[in-house]
């Protein structure tokens, strides 16, 4: 095969990006992944690994995360190479693409997926608070909160410093070079609507660590009223957002501590609603929203069943006809529900800047205005309705619903379990060789023309990089995640009173 390592045809042209040796990255690559690659994928398909271990009640939220976190790679990987991640179906002529139908979009919406991960964060974190503050358990209360609040800080941005250090590095000892030409010349290899930068290389280690303290500075302000994108991984802006959410929820809950559970439902979805239409936090209305859920959580459970009476055998019969035709009308509306929860998380990224059938008429006009990532508005309530019926459905039937077969399988979890640490490093994957692995594939087979050349690069590349991000977070959760963990647990032992 006559394939060439130092020229690329895109779109009918040739260029000559820098010379990358790919037959030894590749080696070198395979040697690595292959020696570090046994103990983590054991843990994933072993009987006796972490993933496979008891379910509970909330088993589903985690498989939930896990998709999305899997959904947030797939955008920042396909977002460089084709803009039909960001438009809807029938947005245009030629957007006529399977990708972009809604529900199968999901599968490529990262931003969907900042949703689940705040909402269910909200749920997470206000859940144990509300137990106490439902049973009326002030001390258990104030005694589990402070700690709460404490490790939360920690929780987020220990590690997400750690990976901001890792790619100052990394950047500083050459690693993001070889790739660098490709983004210095976006336009000729990136056609898609991404605009991710590639972390800036510094002469002098002084000057590199400088530039790394003065990022972490700028992500940890979280008082400032927009806080800034890190530069060195543009995908942890999400970090300060959800710790600023974390902060007002805890607070809120405490103001509301001595309410009843009507009012402080009420007072939340209230509260929610003032963050997101009058000051346009809309991240923090998906937290409220998780509380909320969490709320109606803990009163369906903590419900006292009702006193049962002896009914005749014709009224048994009677009972039993009615009971049959309310869960039919309760599966329609279930399944009804599902569909339109579906189709509002689907709303396209560039919903209200390129308008798509349906979405044009129906939600863009009840967006606010106020709200600056106006599609995460319909994603958000989408969400939300999806969350609600998800955590409705009875314990006795979970075994049988699809939903849940999905969300509790093993992939599912053990992604939910490595979730934060896959999403920490995904960003460093990439832009060290995942980006370029279509590029290079390309190059070997001759070039992208043509629909199958330039999908079989697209997609064989995705999954050499899905994979190396899936080890690379496996890796990052036992080794640095789980120390910041337990550095935390130490540092709150030495401050607390026992």
């Amino acid at each position: 095969m006559a394939a060439r390592f130092d020229t690329l045809l895109v779109d009918g042209k040739m260029y000559q990006p820098q010379k990358v040796e790919c037959r030894e990255f590749f080696r070198s690559l395979g040697g690595v992944v292959y020696g570090l690659a046994q103990q983590p994928w054991r843990s994933l398909w072993s009987r006796d690994g972490s993933s496979g271990s008891k379910l509970h009640s909330t088993s589903w939220m985690d498989g939930i995360r896990g998709l999305a976190a899997i959904a947030v790679f797939n955008l920042h990987f396909f977002y460089n190479f084709t803009h039909t991640v960001y438009w809807s179906y029938g947005t245009t002529d030629h957007d006529t693409h399977i990708n972009q139908l809604p529900g199968v979009s999901l599968l490529f919406d990262g931003t969907c997926s900042v949703v689940v991960f705040f909402t269910v964060a909200g749920y997470v974190c206000s859940y144990r608070s509300l137990l106490y503050i439902t049973t009326a358990d002030s001390e258990g209360l104030f005694r589990s909160l402070p700690g709460t609040i404490f490790r939360r800080f920690f929780r987020l941005y220990l590690p997400s410093i750690c990976s901001m250090f890792a790619i100052s590095m990394l950047a500083y000892l050459g690693f993001y070079e070889p790739t660098r030409y490709y983004f210095n010349h976006r336009k000729q290899f990136f056609p898609g609507p991404g605009v991710e930068p590639q972390p800036g290389r510094h002469p002098t280690m002084m000057a590199q660590l400088t530039d790394w303290w003065s990022e972490v500075s700028r992500m940890i302000n979280f008082w400032t009223e927009e806080p800034k994108d890190p530069w060195i991984d543009f995908h942890l802006w999400t970090i300060v957002h959800e710790f600023r959410a974390s902060m007002h929820l805890f607070i809120v809950l405490v103001a509301l501590a001595k309410c009843t559970p009507k009012a402080r439902l009420t007072l939340l979805a209230l509260m929610g609603y003032v963050y997101a239409l009058q000051w346009g936090h809309w991240y923090c209305l998906c937290f409220f929203y998780g509380a909320i859920i969490a709320q109606l959580d803990i009163l369906r459970t903590n419900k006292s069943s009702p006193l049962k009476l002896e009914l005749s055998p014709q009224r048994k019969v009677e009972e039993k006809s009615a009971t049959n035709a309310g869960c039919l009308a309760r599966k329609i509306t279930r399944t009804f529900l599902y569909v339109v929860a579906i189709y509002l998380m689907s709303f396209p990224i560039r919903g209200t800047h390129k308008p798509a059938p349906l979405y044009a008429s129906i939600v863009n006009p009840v967006i606010p205005a106020v709200i600056k990532k106006s599609h995460m508005f319909p994603k958000l309530h989408g969400f939300v309705l999806l969350f609600y019926l998800l955590s409705t459905v009875p314990a006795e039937d979970r075994p049988n619903s699809l939903w849940h077969k999905i969300l509790t399988h093993r992939f599912c979890l053990h992604m939910g379990r490595i979730m934060f640490g896959f999403y920490l490093v995904h960003g460093m994957i990439l832009h060290i060789f995942g980006y370029s692995l279509p590029i290079w594939i390309w190059a070997l087979i001759g070039g992208n023309q043509g629909m199958f050349r330039w999908l079989f690069g697209l997609l064989l590349g995705w999954a050499m990089a899905f994979a190396s991000t899936l080890l690379a977070g496996e890796l990052w959760t036992r080794h640095v995640e789980k120390r910041c963990v337990n550095f935390t647990k130490w540092l709150e032992s030495i401050c607390f009173e026992q």
